[in-house]
């Protein structure tokens, strides 16, 4: 055997190691988003049963936590929409590595290439949606804030 045979074959063992951990860690990202998805969906219905609780009333203070509660909602809901309009790329890379019988070192290191992409942007992704829904959670704790001290002072 040559050196330069061994020397691929050991690259070609250590990038499907790397990609088989980017794999493991793509499919955590996206179960957590989803996740944050579901706490998202419970945040805009809370602050839609604040927003319809709180209609009814005239009080200036009791509008400023409708406000809010309304930016609890909408912050909510784009924590939900900012994942569904990103496009990720859905073709199963684990599957192309076990296709195909021999891949070459420099194939394997595109598709981990493409792989780690994958997980930089969806780690960006989670972000923004633990971003948003932190700022939801926030408007909706002032919205009750609000309501409490109204409801104390009327």
């Amino acid at each position: 055997m040559s050196p330069t045979y061994a020397l691929f074959e050991v690259a070609a063992d250590s990038l499907e190691v790397v990609a088989a951990q980017a794999s493991q860690e793509r499919a955590l990202l996206t179960a957590h988003a989803e996740a944050m998805d579901s706490k998202a969906g419970l945040l805009v219905g809370f602050a839609a049963t604040v927003t319809a609780f709180s209609v009814a009333h005239h009080d200036w203070l009791v509008r400023v936590a409708l406000f809010a509660s309304l930016l609890a909602g909408m912050t909510g809901l784009w924590g939900i929409v900012v994942r569904r309009s990103r496009v990720f790329l859905t073709i199963d890379l684990d599957g192309v590595f076990g296709s195909v019988e021999q891949p070459a070192p420099a194939t394997t290191a595109q598709l981990l290439d493409a792989q780690r992409q994958i997980v930089r942007r969806l780690e960006r992704t989670v972000g923004l949606k633990a971003v948003l829904l932190q700022l939801s959670a926030g408007f909706l704790v002032v919205a009750l804030l609000l309501l409490l001290v109204a409801n104390l002072v009327s």
